[in-house]
């Protein structure tokens, strides 16, 4: 289509013009549906994971965090375990 002398300058409407938009939105909308689809799977093993009685450590790589951890675990008065 042809930009007529009423329309702004910059928005010419071609066929080309909404392919491509078109195209972009259908990328974005897969990428999209791919991010949540990795999500669900993530979550569900998590789930099965725990489900089974799995449990995670996490790993104290810092000497001064082990050491700080180690403070907190033994505090006499029973806040923590």
């Amino acid at each position: 289509m042809r930009q007529s002398r009423h329309q702004p300058p910059g928005f010419p409407v071609t066929a080309a013009r909404d392919t491509g938009l078109d195209s972009q939105r259908a990328l974005y909308t897969a990428q999209d549906e791919l991010v949540q689809s990795e999500q669900a799977v993530a979550a569900n093993l998590i789930a099965l994971y725990k489900a089974l009685g799995g449990g995670w450590e996490v790993a104290l790589e810092d000497a001064s965090v082990r050491a700080a951890d180690r403070a907190i675990r033994s505090e006499p008065d029973g806040r923590r375990s």
